[in-house]
């Protein structure tokens, strides 16, 4: 455990390490003094158009997972939800490989008493649909503004394809949950005893968590609110581009940051630092936007708003946590206090 420990501290620490290398180059290849410059003309209105469109994606997501998780967790409120969502983003915003999503699905399962495999899977229905929303922002985009955009539309597709992989999975199993069990147990043959008890007792969890795929009308709601928490995403990082250019325009500005929303998808350094800058002046700079120096102003702008807003947000979320508990009668029993 003290060797994992180790390495996973070197493992840190080497990332951090190259995050911040890479800022530092991009920053000092782009002059300081030109991003200073532009900086200190950024639109306090704009700023704070974000702002709100940060309040705004937040709710719209926490609502969104309430919905996902109601098959599973119909005790779930979209308080709860949201504010367990915004200790997963806060997470996120200083680690890497999105490790927030980890504590999002133990942190439900704690609060809402179901088990970890449900509550992991409604995290990987999330981000399922949050590709495919992505995908039919970026395509809207693409078709209003005209513009082909850059090499990012590769990594969207590939990762659509996936999505619609995990989808088409899901509903598969959780269509016949009985034949599902069948093919688990029979693959689980060759594991040990253990093992083998582990994986079938977790499998009907995990398939509660895909119950979602069962009820169109559900899984229509999720779909609208995936689009929408998307598009106020977009408007967030539209409305701090703005604050700084007006460069581009707006359909084209809004599918450029859309496909660069894509390039965050995995964060190999915490918080995606100097790899966010670095992709954010490769992206916009594919469509156009100019100087390197103001678009890596406009990225420092939008990645410190961004962290500041979701670290404030995570710590109001562990608050309720801390001080609101879940109404009586509210949270089912456990299997094993049932019995008792």
């Amino acid at each position: 455990m003290r060797a994992w420990s180790r390495q996973g501290w070197v493992r840190a620490t080497a990332s951090l390490v190259a995050g911040v290398a890479i800022l530092v180059v991009l920053v000092a290849f782009v002059h300081p003094d030109e991003i200073a410059r532009s900086l200190r003309g950024a639109s306090l209105g704009w700023i704070g158009a974000s702002l709100l469109g940060l309040c705004a994606f937040f709710l719209v997501r926490g609502w969104r997972w309430q919905i996902i998780l109601h098959p599973s967790a119909p005790q779930v409120s979209i308080a709860d939800a949201t504010a367990v969502t915004t200790i997963g983003w806060a997470i996120n915003s200083v680690s890497p490989f999105k490790l927030g999503d980890v504590v999002r699905a133990a942190s439900m399962a704690q609060r809402a008493r179901i088990g970890v495999g449900a509550s992991a899977a409604t995290v990987v229905l999330e981000r399922t649909l949050d590709v495919l929303a992505l995908l039919v922002l970026a395509i809207v985009a693409a078709a209003v503004s005209g513009s082909r955009g850059g090499g990012s539309w590769g990594r969207l597709i590939i990762l659509s394809l996936l999505a619609a992989g995990v989808a088409a999975v899901g509903y598969w199993l959780v269509h016949d949950e009985a034949r599902t069990v069948r093919l688990v147990s029979a693959l689980a043959q060759p594991l040990p005893a253990k093992a083998r008890q582990w994986l079938i007792e977790l499998v009907p969890s995990v398939l509660l968590g895909f119950h979602l795929l069962r009820s169109r009308w559900q899984l229509l709601a999720a779909i609208l609110l995936s689009v929408g928490q998307w598009a106020l995403s977009a408007f967030t990082l539209f409305a701090l581009f703005r604050a700084v250019s007006p460069q581009l325009s707006t359909s084209t500005l809004l599918l450029a940051l859309i496909l660069f929303t894509i390039t965050q998808a995995i964060s190999v350094t915490p918080g995606g630092l100097g790899t966010y800058e670095f992709l954010f002046v490769l992206t916009l700079g594919a469509f156009g936007a100019s100087p390197p120096a103001l678009l890596t102003a406009i990225a420092v702008l939008t990645h410190v708003v961004g962290t500041a807003f979701f670290l404030l947000c995570g710590a109001l979320g562990v608050l309720w946590l801390r001080f609101v508990q879940p109404p009586e009668g509210s949270v089912p029993a456990r299997p094993a206090e049932a019995a008792q």
